[in-house]
């Protein structure tokens, strides 16, 4: 841009873009009284700008500090929320743990009483079947043992599948099963419960503490034992070296309300080892 001077007037070159103007650059002349009006234009101008400048920087401070005084109310808010939830909490964990307590108390002097109740009931029970030792006797008597032949489904392996003869290839394709026969034994096990409790009240303790923790079953020659979970299925028992070993696979459960107790049907691989004590006193 360029500017000269005449006389009462002003002369400015601006750039032109008209097309029907030859010439890169317009010469418009201002009077001095135009020109003032324009710088004074100019400033005005200027002034909005730094007061519109100015307005922002405030607001944006005033807006900064409503949004910290916000965000520092709500912090407070849900610190004063979690405390509370926290103090509520803690109510209830105290609570919990005072209940848990008591019924740990409870439940021990409920277990003591059963284990007396167990005792006298297997006292008289012994007493009543003239067992000697009665105190020390656990109430646990062997009927009698008999031989069984056991049906079962085996899953044959795959080199079992292989040796099967072509007929049976023909109709069964792997994998597959087949009926077997084992020969097992049946024992009669007369428990020192009454036949009008309820199995549901008894069972667990014979089947877990008193066949198995107690040793029972151990005394019996019968090592080895079922799950609850599998009762019923028919598995080959050994020991740490492979041995095969004598194994409870499966039993039932008999009211015999005659004799006034509860028995057991137990199905193991082998004969069971009765010692004398565990008769039936003749």
């Amino acid at each position: 841009m360029a500017k000269y001077m005449e006389r009462n007037s002003l002369g400015i070159l601006i750039e032109s873009k008209d097309p029907s103007i030859n010439s890169d650059t317009v010469e418009i002349r201002l009077s001095s009284a135009e020109y003032q009006n324009l710088l004074t234009q100019i400033q005005d101008l200027q002034l909005e700008v730094k007061i519109s400048n100015e307005n922002m920087i405030l607001t944006k401070k005033q807006l900064t500090q409503e949004f910290e005084e916000k965000l520092q109310y709500f912090k407070e808010k849900a610190a004063q929320k979690m405390f509370e939830l926290q103090k509520e909490a803690n109510i209830k964990i105290k609570s919990a743990l005072d209940a848990k307590e008591v019924a740990e108390e409870q439940l021990q002097n409920q277990i003591e009483l059963n284990e007396n109740l167990k005792r006298i009931a297997r006292e008289r029970a012994n007493a009543a079947r003239g067992i000697a030792n009665k105190k020390q006797h656990d109430g646990y008597l062997v009927l009698s043992c008999r031989q069984w032949t056991e049906h079962y489904l085996h899953k044959l392996s795959e080199e079992e599948y292989a040796e099967k003869p072509v007929e049976f290839k023909r109709t069964h394709s792997y994998p597959c099963s087949e009926y077997r026969t084992a020969q097992v034994w049946k024992s009669l096990l007369q428990t020192p419960y009454n036949s009008s409790l309820a199995l549901s009240s008894i069972k667990t303790v014979i089947e877990e503490n008193d066949l198995w923790e107690q040793g029972i079953l151990e005394e019996l020659s019968c090592p080895r034992m079922n799950e609850s979970s599998i009762n019923g299925y028919y598995q080959k028992f050994t020991d740490q070296d492979g041995v095969e070993v004598n194994g409870l696979f499966r039993w039932n459960y008999i009211a015999n309300f005659r004799s006034g107790f509860w028995e057991m049907e137990l199905y193991t691989t082998q004969c069971l080892q009765v010692p004398e004590y565990r008769r039936p006193q003749i």
